[in-house]
């Protein structure tokens, strides 16, 4: 019996790093998206500065 309780606990844990992680990644791919698409905008070196250092 203690063996399947620790089995259950085990896989709830694991399925709530798997959520953290999957909404650490759906952030980042927004924030690589918004990123992607202000880079458009980027025709000279000075707007590649001004770029990087507001980012």
């Amino acid at each position: 019996m203690s063996i399947i309780l620790t089995r259950i606990i085990l896989t709830c844990m694991q399925a709530k790093r798997f959520s953290e992680l999957a909404a650490s990644y759906a952030l980042a791919a927004h924030e690589i998206s918004t990123i992607k698409s202000q880079s458009k905008n980027i025709l000279t070196e000075n707007d590649f500065s001004s770029f990087v250092s507001d980012a």
